[in-house]
Protein backbone atom coordinates (compact mmCIF):
# COMPACT_ATOMS: atom_id res chain seq x y z
CA UNK A 1 0.00 0.00 0.00
CA UNK A 2 1.43 2.87 -0.67
CA UNK A 3 1.92 6.55 1.28
CA UNK A 4 -1.38 8.38 -0.21
CA UNK A 5 -3.64 5.28 0.02
CA UNK A 6 -2.11 4.06 3.59
CA UNK A 7 -2.74 7.87 4.48
CA UNK A 8 -6.67 7.75 3.29
CA UNK A 9 -7.29 4.48 5.15
CA UNK A 10 -6.32 6.06 8.18
CA UNK A 11 -8.42 9.10 8.00
CA UNK A 12 -11.16 6.74 7.30
CA UNK A 13 -10.81 4.82 10.23
CA UNK A 14 -10.15 7.90 12.82
CA UNK A 15 -13.37 9.06 11.42
CA UNK A 16 -15.68 5.45 11.84
CA UNK A 17 -13.58 5.18 15.81
CA UNK A 18 -15.11 9.08 16.32
CA UNK A 19 -18.60 8.06 14.64
CA UNK A 20 -18.47 4.71 17.12
CA UNK A 21 -17.70 7.20 20.24
CA UNK A 22 -19.69 9.79 19.71
CA UNK A 23 -22.94 7.06 19.49
CA UNK A 24 -21.87 5.37 22.66
CA UNK A 25 -19.34 7.10 25.00
CA UNK A 26 -21.32 9.82 25.82
CA UNK A 27 -24.46 7.48 27.33
CA UNK A 28 -21.96 5.42 30.31
CA UNK A 29 -20.67 8.82 31.81
CA UNK A 30 -17.59 8.85 29.93
CA UNK A 31 -16.38 12.55 28.42
CA UNK A 32 -17.41 13.52 25.15
CA UNK A 33 -14.24 15.74 24.55
CA UNK A 34 -12.49 12.88 23.19
CA UNK A 35 -15.71 12.40 20.42
CA UNK A 36 -14.87 16.28 19.06
CA UNK A 37 -12.19 15.42 16.56
CA UNK A 38 -14.26 16.43 13.62
CA UNK A 39 -13.39 15.29 9.94
CA UNK A 40 -11.48 18.74 9.29
CA UNK A 41 -9.00 18.15 11.71
CA UNK A 42 -8.76 14.59 11.14
CA UNK A 43 -8.18 15.49 7.59
CA UNK A 44 -5.68 18.44 7.84
CA UNK A 45 -2.90 16.75 9.83
CA UNK A 46 -0.75 13.92 8.14
CA UNK A 47 -1.47 10.94 9.80
CA UNK A 48 1.30 7.70 10.43
CA UNK A 49 0.66 4.70 11.89
CA UNK A 50 2.32 1.57 11.05
CA UNK A 51 0.08 -1.50 9.56
CA UNK A 52 -0.27 -3.62 13.45
CA UNK A 53 -2.35 -0.24 14.40
CA UNK A 54 -4.59 -0.55 11.68
CA UNK A 55 -5.12 -4.01 11.80
CA UNK A 56 -5.84 -4.15 15.46
CA UNK A 57 -8.53 -1.16 15.74
CA UNK A 58 -10.46 -3.12 12.43
CA UNK A 59 -10.24 -6.69 14.44
CA UNK A 60 -11.47 -3.78 17.67
CA UNK A 61 -14.23 -2.88 15.54
CA UNK A 62 -15.13 -6.71 14.50
CA UNK A 63 -15.21 -8.08 17.32
CA UNK A 64 -16.40 -6.16 20.33
CA UNK A 65 -19.81 -6.81 21.47
CA UNK A 66 -23.09 -4.65 22.15
CA UNK A 67 -23.60 -3.21 25.68
CA UNK A 68 -20.92 -1.58 28.43
CA UNK A 69 -18.14 -3.70 26.88
CA UNK A 70 -18.74 -1.46 23.62
CA UNK A 71 -18.30 1.60 25.88
CA UNK A 72 -15.53 0.41 27.67
CA UNK A 73 -13.27 -0.54 24.49
CA UNK A 74 -14.68 3.12 23.04
CA UNK A 75 -13.23 4.60 25.80
CA UNK A 76 -9.99 2.87 25.59
CA UNK A 77 -9.78 2.96 22.05
CA UNK A 78 -10.60 6.78 21.88
CA UNK A 79 -7.44 7.40 24.01
CA UNK A 80 -5.49 5.19 21.19
CA UNK A 81 -6.97 7.47 18.78
CA UNK A 82 -6.54 10.49 20.46
CA UNK A 83 -2.49 10.04 20.82
CA UNK A 84 -2.52 8.39 16.94
CA UNK A 85 -4.47 11.12 16.08
CA UNK A 86 -1.96 13.63 17.41
CA UNK A 87 -4.46 14.59 20.31
CA UNK A 88 -3.58 14.91 23.78
CA UNK A 89 -4.71 12.33 26.51
CA UNK A 90 -6.62 13.97 29.78
CA UNK A 91 -4.45 14.53 32.84
CA UNK A 92 -4.60 11.90 35.28
CA UNK A 93 -2.43 14.07 37.78
CA UNK A 94 -3.82 14.02 41.49
CA UNK A 95 -4.51 17.20 43.52
CA UNK A 96 -3.15 16.86 46.55
CA UNK A 97 -5.06 18.42 49.90
CA UNK A 98 -2.37 19.62 52.46
CA UNK A 99 -4.11 18.75 55.90
CA UNK A 100 -2.45 19.57 59.24
CA UNK A 101 -1.93 16.76 62.00
CA UNK A 102 -4.31 16.68 64.74
CA UNK A 103 -2.41 17.55 68.75
CA UNK A 104 -1.97 13.75 69.48
CA UNK A 105 -3.28 13.30 72.93
CA UNK A 106 -0.11 12.02 74.24
CA UNK A 107 0.83 15.58 73.52
CA UNK A 108 -1.63 16.89 75.49
CA UNK A 109 -0.68 14.58 78.55
CA UNK A 110 2.93 15.29 78.67
CA UNK A 111 1.87 19.35 78.59
CA UNK A 112 -0.36 18.56 81.04
CA UNK A 113 1.78 16.65 83.74
CA UNK A 114 4.26 19.59 83.94
CA UNK A 115 3.89 20.69 87.75
CA UNK A 116 6.05 22.28 90.19
CA UNK A 117 7.20 18.84 91.47
CA UNK A 118 8.04 17.56 88.18
CA UNK A 119 10.48 20.27 87.51
CA UNK A 120 11.90 19.98 91.17
CA UNK A 121 12.59 16.45 90.15
CA UNK A 122 14.32 17.19 87.00
CA UNK A 123 16.31 20.19 88.42
CA UNK A 124 17.44 17.78 91.23
CA UNK A 125 19.87 15.87 88.55
CA UNK A 126 20.48 19.37 86.77
CA UNK A 127 21.68 20.88 89.85
CA UNK A 128 24.03 17.81 90.77
CA UNK A 129 25.52 17.80 87.49
CA UNK A 130 26.04 21.46 87.68
CA UNK A 131 25.81 23.28 90.71
CA UNK A 132 26.45 20.40 93.39
CA UNK A 133 30.40 21.25 92.77
CA UNK A 134 30.20 24.72 94.01
CA UNK A 135 27.55 24.80 96.45
CA UNK A 136 27.27 21.43 97.79
CA UNK A 137 25.38 18.55 97.57
CA UNK A 138 22.66 19.58 99.38
CA UNK A 139 22.50 22.90 98.96
CA UNK A 140 24.73 23.75 102.37
CA UNK A 141 27.54 25.92 100.28
CA UNK A 142 31.34 25.34 100.14
CA UNK A 143 34.19 27.88 99.42
CA UNK A 144 33.78 27.95 96.08
CA UNK A 145 29.65 28.99 96.54
CA UNK A 146 27.37 30.23 98.60
CA UNK A 147 24.42 28.08 100.43
CA UNK A 148 21.10 28.07 98.65
CA UNK A 149 19.09 27.08 101.77
CA UNK A 150 17.98 27.43 105.24
CA UNK A 151 17.43 30.30 107.33
CA UNK A 152 19.76 32.86 105.64
CA UNK A 153 18.93 31.99 102.15
CA UNK A 154 15.04 32.32 102.86
CA UNK A 155 16.04 35.75 104.81
CA UNK A 156 17.82 37.23 101.48
CA UNK A 157 15.28 35.49 98.62
CA UNK A 158 12.08 35.04 100.77
CA UNK A 159 10.53 37.95 100.14
CA UNK A 160 11.40 38.05 96.27
CA UNK A 161 10.15 35.88 93.45
CA UNK A 162 11.14 33.11 91.35
CA UNK A 163 11.48 35.16 88.17
CA UNK A 164 14.10 37.23 90.03
CA UNK A 165 15.84 34.35 91.84
CA UNK A 166 16.02 32.47 87.61
CA UNK A 167 17.19 35.86 86.61
CA UNK A 168 20.02 35.72 89.05
CA UNK A 169 21.12 32.73 88.28
CA UNK A 170 20.76 32.54 84.81
CA UNK A 171 22.98 35.47 85.06
CA UNK A 172 25.72 34.58 86.89
CA UNK A 173 25.80 30.70 86.87
CA UNK A 174 27.83 28.74 86.21
CA UNK A 175 30.35 30.94 85.92
CA UNK A 176 31.60 31.10 82.75
CA UNK A 177 28.29 30.24 81.61
CA UNK A 178 27.27 26.97 80.24
CA UNK A 179 25.79 26.53 76.52
CA UNK A 180 23.75 23.47 76.89
CA UNK A 181 21.31 24.66 79.80
CA UNK A 182 18.34 25.62 78.36
CA UNK A 183 15.64 28.19 79.97
CA UNK A 184 14.01 25.42 80.98
CA UNK A 185 16.50 24.08 82.72
CA UNK A 186 17.45 27.12 84.79
CA UNK A 187 13.53 26.86 85.87
CA UNK A 188 13.96 23.31 86.76
CA UNK A 189 17.07 24.21 88.93
CA UNK A 190 14.82 26.88 90.63
CA UNK A 191 12.12 24.62 91.11
CA UNK A 192 14.64 22.16 93.16
CA UNK A 193 15.97 25.08 95.15
CA UNK A 194 12.78 26.10 96.49
CA UNK A 195 11.11 22.96 97.19
CA UNK A 196 14.31 22.03 99.39
CA UNK A 197 13.79 25.25 101.01
CA UNK A 198 10.09 24.20 101.91
CA UNK A 199 8.20 25.56 99.05
CA UNK A 200 5.35 22.91 99.38
CA UNK A 201 2.14 25.21 98.53
CA UNK A 202 3.05 25.54 94.91
CA UNK A 203 1.21 23.56 92.24
CA UNK A 204 1.51 24.74 89.10
CA UNK A 205 4.70 24.69 87.45
CA UNK A 206 7.17 27.78 87.49
CA UNK A 207 7.91 29.45 84.51
CA UNK A 208 10.24 32.76 83.26
CA UNK A 209 7.82 35.09 84.39
CA UNK A 210 6.22 33.36 88.06
CA UNK A 211 5.86 36.11 90.68
CA UNK A 212 4.59 35.02 93.50
CA UNK A 213 6.74 35.60 97.06
CA UNK A 214 8.67 32.85 98.21
CA UNK A 215 8.45 32.71 101.67
CA UNK A 216 4.11 33.03 101.71
CA UNK A 217 4.42 29.52 99.87
CA UNK A 218 6.59 28.49 102.67
CA UNK A 219 4.53 26.69 105.53
CA UNK A 220 6.51 26.67 107.95
CA UNK A 221 7.07 30.48 107.18
CA UNK A 222 3.46 31.51 107.09
CA UNK A 223 2.67 29.17 109.95
CA UNK A 224 5.62 31.47 112.07
CA UNK A 225 4.02 34.55 110.90
CA UNK A 226 0.73 33.70 112.20
CA UNK A 227 1.94 32.52 115.81
CA UNK A 228 3.46 35.75 115.59
CA UNK A 229 0.28 38.06 115.07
Amino acid sequence: MNRSKRSETMRSMCKSIASIMRRVSCGDGFSCAATSITSSKLSSRKLKAPKEFLMKTTQQQKTTLPGKPIKLAAATLGLTVLTACGGEAPSTTAIEVATTPPVSAETNAVTAAVSFDTQADSGAGLYELNCAVCHGANLEGTTLGPLLSGSSFIQRWGGQTPALLLGNIRANMPPGGNESLTEGNYIDIVAHILSVNGVDSVVAALTAETDFEISDNISQVVARRERSD
